[in-house]
């Protein structure tokens, strides 16, 4: 059985566990061993001083011997539709973070093709 990804806020998988307004809106962080099945990891909350973080986008550089995920996206302005910022959060992924994700994504996706 797959797991579901709620593709948008108002997704009624989401729209339970979030709160109400534009600013309710996350980034969810998700993995995969194929590129076509994902496991979700958890949504990243917004940042406080910004009314939404979106156009996320993500990759993963491998600096002395550590991987890092690095997440670029748009900050929007409060009562606005327009960004004001583009931010960068990064983070290590660890040999036991991938060894937890792997078991993970097996575990959600046991016939899915490696």
């Amino acid at each position: 059985m797959a797991a579901r990804l709620p593709l948008a806020p108002d997704d009624p998988a989401l729209a339970a566990k979030m709160d109400r307004g534009w600013a309710s809106r996350k980034i969810m962080e998700a993995v995969s061993l194929n590129g076509l099945d994902w496991a979700p990891l958890g949504y990243l909350e917004r940042d406080p001083d910004a009314q939404a973080n979106q156009v996320p986008v993500a990759r993963v550089e491998r600096e002395g011997g550590v991987h890092w995920i690095y997440l670029t996206y748009a900050a929007q302005r409060w009562g606005d539709y327009t960004y004001d910022r583009i931010r960068m959060k990064r983070r290590p992924v660890t040999a036991a973070d991938l060894r937890a994700y792997r078991r993970l994504w097996r575990t959600l996706f046991p016939a899915a093709r490696r």
